[in-house]
């Protein structure tokens, strides 16, 4: 027989593997809560009709309730409604909630209709949320349409993941504790073009804080990522932007027209930018790149250690035939600039097609084409995505 700290990181290594912890969990009394601790750690409920959703959330309820000890395992809990068919209407729900004490992560994706208006929550639902969010455990919560008012409730939190929200102002007396937001540390947020939704988000949250900030801009620009670079400049060491703008052309856009003030980010050591536009050839994402790194000042880059640029493109005939290289021999020329990079040490290249017309071999002659070799003096990677 083995010592008992032996056993628990013998079954560690199998946190993956649900069906072997199972097993486990049968073989034997002392394997029994070391693979119970690891099979309730994150729970996913991903039910794909009413039916099924409330079968699984009663099963769960049952489970918790006769089983008190695996409460306190349950530290990732994630409840995903792509068809809007139970989330709202099942009460047990609110039950398993109140149930959780010890949770760390909380993921709601709920779903609706492009069409339909936002459906209230109930109070009981709310109510059970908002105990959850008080909780000084919670640190990491993400809403997909979902009232962006729960955030403020999230006093404890430092990573914060939000898409598609609405607003849904609570009934008076629910809450008569919480009127200021959480400074969080990392922000996630995809915007879209609705105004009082970006408002209701600065309104939710402290951004002052910010170290990690993942944005997918809205079609119409960068302006809303731009107010939060405001706040967060100073702070900010980790970016990603995932831009959709269809109304600019980046090869004629001076940094004097861009939104963001690239100088204020004297802090920024991580940055990844994607292009997510259907288009026939690069010269968008080199053209901004170009356009960027040759007329700011140096401030942006100077203390830039990892850059990350991916693209997407629809192609008509020869890949390489069509492509803006160079632009992109621009841009190579410039990441080898000491004197604009001088800490840069790590360049990831993406090329990734828009659909299966885009063959392999073109891409790859893409690559030999802007000559990769003038950037053997960092540490360069290049990846082809399908």
């Amino acid at each position: 027989m083995l010592p008992k700290d032996i056993e628990e990181e013998i079954i560690g290594h199998l946190w993956d593997d649900k069906d072997t912890l199972v097993d486990c969990a049968l073989t034997r009394r002392s394997f029994l809560f070391p693979s119970q601790k690891l099979l309730f750690h994150k729970i996913y409920l991903t039910p794909h009709s009413f039916c099924e959703g409330q079968k699984t959330i009663a099963s769960l309820e049952e489970i918790l309730i006769l089983n008190p000890r695996l409460r306190r395992y349950v530290r990732h809990f994630e409840i995903t409604d792509e068809k809007s068919q139970w989330l709202l209407d099942d009460p047990s729900i609110s039950n398993v909630l109140l149930l959780l004490n010890n949770l760390e992560g909380l993921v709601i994706k709920h779903s609706k209709h492009t069409c339909e208006a936002p459906v209230p929550w109930t109070d009981s639902l709310l109510s059970a949320l908002l105990s959850l969010l008080h909780s000084p455990n919670l640190k990491f919560l993400s809403l997909r349409n979902c009232p962006i008012e729960w955030a403020v409730h999230g006093r404890h939190l430092t990573q914060l993941s939000v898409a598609s929200t609405y607003s849904q102002p609570l009934r008076s007396g629910l809450c008569i504790d919480c009127d200021v937001g959480p400074c969080v540390d990392s922000l996630e947020i995809q915007f879209d073009d609705r105004e009082q939704v970006f408002r209701n988000v600065r309104k939710a949250i402290g951004m002052k804080k910010i170290t990690h900030l993942f944005a997918s801009a809205a079609e119409s620009g960068h302006a809303p990522v731009a107010s939060i670079l405001e706040d967060c400049a100073a702070t900010l060491t980790e970016m990603a932007l995932v831009t959709h703008d269809r109304t600019v052309d980046w090869t004629r856009v001076s940094h004097q027209q861009d939104p963001i003030d690239w100088t204020s980010l004297t802090s920024l050591r991580i940055f990844s930018v994607q292009l997510q536009i259907p288009i026939t050839y690069d010269g968008a994402t080199a053209g901004m790149l170009g356009v960027r790194f040759r007329s700011h000042p140096y401030q942006f880059m100077y203390c830039l250690k990892e850059l990350t640029i991916r693209s997407q493109f629809v192609v008509l005939g020869r890949f390489w035939g069509k492509l803006h290289l160079r632009e992109w021999s621009r841009v190579t020329e410039l990441l080898r600039d000491r004197a604009r990079f001088p800490l840069l040490r790590r360049v990831n290249l993406q090329v990734v097609p828009w659909d299966f017309r885009d063959e392999d071999r073109d891409i790859m002659e893409f690559y030999r084409r802007i000559d990769l070799k003038c950037l053997s003096s960092l540490n360069f990677t290049q990846k082809l995505s399908s």
